[in-house]
């Protein structure tokens, strides 16, 4: 990763190599962390952090899903976000807010715990222009196992198992299937298919409802005049897709090419889509600059 200057760590701008925590830090032997991720782009008048009050909306729900209490306000943890991009000299990046419990003892059980929030600024590698992805052996973690709706660091060995696996079998990504055997989710991205004009994603049942798939809905209703179906949707049914694409904030919209030996065409409404979520980003449509700061 690439040594920025500034993190934000406890209510202060550190060094990198001052931004540490001790071995007996809760949240890295029990996964008792959440955490965002935000992209900040290039636009013609300058770095702009996309729908930053939404991902904090989110940091402090995953929070308090963990009995969590962030010991600052959005308010502030929002002025820290735009220093710390001013600082950081990039004009496209991403930012990682972080919340864990810290040191006491080694109790899984953090009651009287300290907790320790991090605003962490990062370059973001390119990413692939399309991609090949599998079905997962693992299923999505379950519903009623936890609060799946909110980003808990835990939650993502799930992920990890997963696109191990895929990539032993030369694959990028995974489909997960949820407890019920319908399409959930990638291991960090939504899914969608287009299906003769009409687009279709899971629903929030066993998902992360992510902040770029809300996005993307709310683009094709209100740019494309298109509805968007919200439904319990088979494996079977995604492989008859016209187009399949993945969102999320670090594939934005991507087209899947393949799922496991079934091929897809990277068609012309996937391509729209895409187009308009970087024109919005970019702040190049006037009517969604609020969702900039």
């Amino acid at each position: 990763m690439e040594r920025l200057k500034n993190i934000w760590l406890d209510g202060k701008f550190v060094p990198w190599n001052q931004a540490t925590t001790h071995i007996l830090t809760h949240g890295l032997h029990y996964g008792s962390s959440v955490f965002e991720g935000i992209r900040f782009y290039k636009t013609s008048n300058g770095p702009k952090i996309f729908r930053l009050n939404e991902h904090l909306k989110r940091f402090f729900y995953s929070a308090r899903s963990l009995g969590l209490k962030i010991p600052y306000t959005q308010k502030t943890l929002t002025a820290a976000c735009k220093k710390l991009v001013t600082k950081s000299g990039m004009k496209d990046g991403y930012l990682r807010p972080l919340a864990f419990y810290g040191v006491k003892n080694l109790s899984i059980l953090p009651i009287g715990f300290p907790i320790r929030v991090a605003l962490i600024p990062s370059l973001w590698p390119a990413k692939k222009n399309v991609l090949n992805i599998c079905l997962s052996p693992y299923i999505r973690i379950h519903p009623q196992s936890t609060d799946v709706h909110a980003k808990i660091g835990g939650h993502y060995v799930n992920s990890i198992v997963a696109l191990m696996d895929a990539r032993k079998r030369g694959f990028d990504e995974v489909i997960f299937l949820d407890d019920r055997g319908y399409v959930a989710e990638g291991a960090v991205a939504n899914v969608f298919m287009v299906k003769n004009g009409t687009i279709r994603t899971p629903k929030v049942r066993s998902i992360l409802p992510g902040i770029t798939r809300r996005t993307i809905i709310e683009l094709v209703r209100r740019e494309f005049k298109k509805r968007v179906i919200e439904k319990d949707i088979l494996l079977s049914e995604l492989l008859t897709a016209d187009e399949v694409f993945f969102t999320g904030t670090a594939y934005e919209v991507t087209p899947i090419a393949r799922i496991g030996t079934k091929r897809f065409a990277i068609s012309s409404m996937t391509k729209r889509i895409r187009d308009s979520y970087t024109d919005v980003a970019r702040g190049k449509l006037a009517r969604y600059r609020s969702w900039l700061v």
